[in-house]
C-alpha cells in the first residue's frame, strides 16, 4: 500500500470511528491531513457506501443462518450445507459474498476449507435487529388485539 493510500485509509478509519461509540483504532496519519469539507464529504459518501454493502450482505435470510451457525464454531461448506440443509453451491455463493464484506474469513485445514466469523459483534448487531422486529411484531399484536 502506498502512502497516499494508507493516508486516505487512516482519514477513513477517523471519519468511522467520530461516529461510532466503541472506536478502538487510534491510527496516525504520515502526511499532513487536510481539513477541507469536500474530502469530509467524501468521506462520509465513501463511509455510507460501505455500511450499505454491509448491510446488503445481511439481506438475505441464509446468509443471516450462516452467520448464527458461523457463531457456534468453525465450519466447512459441506458441515454448513448439512447443518442448513442447502445446496453447496447456494452456501458457496453467499460464502463468497460474506468474504468479499469481511463478515467471515478463512483458513484451510488440510484438503478443506474452514469459515469462521471475522467480528462476533456482527451477531449483536443481528441479535438488535431481530430485537426490533420482535418489539414491531409485539406491537402489531397490541393493535390487533384492540381491534377484536
Amino acid at each position: 500500500m502506498d502512502e497516499s493510500t494508507e493516508t486516505e485509509a487512516v482519514r477513513l478509519v477517523r471519519f468511522v470511528t467520530r461516529y461510532t461509540r466503541d472506536a478502538p483504532v487510534e491510527l496516525t496519519p504520515r502526511g499532513p491531513r487536510p481539513d477541507n469539507r469536500t474530502m469530509e464529504e467524501r468521506l462520509e459518501r465513501e463511509v455510507n457506501q460501505l455500511h450499505a454493502s454491509i448491510c446488503q450482505a445481511l439481506a438475505d435470510p441464509k446468509r443471516i443462518l450462516i452467520l448464527y451457525e458461523l457463531h457456534e464454531g468453525p465450519k466447512t461448506v459441506t458441515e454448513l450445507t448439512e447443518a442448513l440443509k442447502v445446496p453447496q453451491p447456494t452456501v458457496s455463493r453467499h460464502l463468497k459474498m460474506l468474504r468479499e464484506q469481511r463478515l467471515v474469513t478463512n483458513q484451510r485445514d488440510g484438503v478443506s476449507i474452514r469459515y469462521t466469523l471475522a467480528d462476533d459483534r456482527v451477531i449483536d448487531a443481528l441479535d438488535t435487529m431481530r430485537a426490533v422486529l420482535l418489539g414491531g411484531l409485539a406491537q402489531q399484536a397490541e393493535l390487533a388485539e384492540g381491534l377484536t
